[in-house]
């Protein structure tokens, strides 16, 4: 097997087509998180515990992909096959993905509360379960196949491919009932395009051949296994970094339609963006990501190749200054105009963009071991599997709590001031970390 310093430079068409799947992947997921399914929790559950609902929905399927990611990519590390080691579980955990999607489209539709909500919890975790067979040997397709001199461009280009999927996602969420006709067609959509992302990928990257011998797989040496690269002084403060800023980053996220929705639309109430008339809080978000993105796009490029040259620290330091002064902003409502906020979009999208950008490559710059590529990487994966299950259960409590306890109080937004307080602590925390880690600039 080529080392990462002897594989052929790769040209923008082979960088494209090796993080066209990371697009299809961010669309499927920024639609339901952000805006599908909230909107399907909310019809289930009703107002009064809707944001506690979307934690524990959010945190249940989550659960499923803290263990599952490292066994994935032990298992792929010693498979050999036609395929290859990486694509043979990229193409199952799409199939499996592709019908989870169905089942989140159908069963609000089918069953009645209690069933529906236990039902959709379970969709989400086979969900889950696909994504996660798919993506932990996906992401070590990346360091097998990218020769050390371009980490950074392809950490980049698996950003912008995110940022770009995270606004399709949101556009296509937000005017969902306008583009498709209603939810489940829009699920019908998403399968769709992620079909055409898994395609491309899969048939347009060549795994390199690997000449090694198979080891054969040990539950203990595997359990071990997970603890084995936090051992390792970087990898672990490049683990917490991550799942820190991934916490603030899912607690701002995953509430941005309900902080929408009860700040700006009230009973019949719409608000204007430089001229626009919008009625829908769902259509409000799209705005709201479309200016992040407009931010986050030239971050992501640029940062991919200061960081090469001028180190990854640096980039997460803005990074997470930027996004700390939009999440601050937000909690104490200093800007209560819209189309102000919208704006704000802006500079969180810079900050969100410079991070993304540094993201993979400092995860590449650590790994301990280039045979436990996949493994290592499903460990890595963690990281932003646990802010799902530990923050949002969290961030839903205290937003219910504390938003019934302002109404009393007269204080409306007072929900709002706690999980984005919360958010700008997790961002602080991961620019502490960062600082542990030693050798890398």
């Amino acid at each position: 097997m080529a080392t990462s310093e002897t594989r052929p430079l790769l040209g923008w068409g082979k960088q494209f087509t090796l993080s066209f799947y990371w697009l299809t992947w961010n669309i499927q997921w920024t639609a339901i998180i952000v805006i599908l399914m909230p909107l399907q929790v909310l019809s289930m559950v009703g107002e009064e515990n809707k944001a506690t609902a979307v934690g524990i929905v959010t945190s249940i399927g989550a659960i499923i992909s803290l263990a599952l990611p490292p066994l994935i990519g032990a298992l792929s590390d010693r498979t050999r096959s036609k395929m290859g080691r990486r694509k043979p579980y990229m193409l199952w955990g799409s199939l499996i993905d592709g019908g989870a999607l169905l089942l989140l489209a159908f069963v609000p539709l089918w069953f009645e509360m209690p069933m529906a909500i236990v039902l959709y919890v379970a969709a989400m975790m086979l969900l889950q379960f696909g994504s996660s067979v798919a993506t932990s040997p996906y992401s070590a397709l990346i360091p097998d196949v990218v020769p050390k001199a371009q980490m950074g461009q392809a950490s980049g280009w698996l950003a912008l491919m995110s940022l770009i999927g995270i606004f399709l996602g949101n556009f296509i969420g937000g005017f969902h009932s306008d583009l498709f006709g209603g939810i489940v067609e829009t699920y019908w959509a998403m399968l769709g395009l992620f079909v055409i992302g898994t395609v491309i990928t899969m048939l347009g990257v060549k795994e390199p051949p690997v000449m090694s011998s198979v080891e054969a797989f040990k539950w203990n040496e595997f359990w071990q296994g997970l603890i084995e690269p936090l051992k390792d002084h970087n990898f672990r403060w490049v683990f917490l970094t991550r799942m820190f800023v991934e916490g603030g980053q899912w607690t701002v996220q995953a509430f941005l339609l309900f902080y929408f929705r009860d700040l700006f639309f009230g009973s019949g109430e719409s608000v204007e963006l430089f001229g626009l008339v919008i009625d829908k809080p769902e259509q409000s978000v799209t705005f709201f990501l479309a200016a992040v993105l407009l931010g986050a796009i030239p971050s992501s490029y640029l940062a991919g190749h200061l960081s090469d040259k001028f180190g990854r620290k640096p980039m997460v330091y803005i990074a997470s200054a930027l996004m700390s002064i939009v999440v601050v902003m937000f909690a104490f409502n200093i800007i209560p105009v819209f189309a102000g906020v919208v704006l704000l979009g802006l500079v969180f999208g810079l900050g969100h963009g410079t991070y993304k950008s540094v993201d993979w490559a400092l995860a590449c710059d650590v790994l301990p071991s280039e045979d436990d590529f996949a493994k290592d990487m499903g460990v890595w994966h963690i990281a932003m599997m646990v802010p799902q299950v530990l923050f949002l259960p969290i961030a839903g409590f205290l937003l219910d709590t504390f938003q019934s306890v302002g109404q009393s109080a007269g204080i409306a937004h007072l929900g709002y001031t706690v999980i984005f307080s919360m958010a700008c602590v997790l961002f602080v925390l991961g620019t502490v970390f960062i600082v542990k880690i030693r050798g890398i600039r």
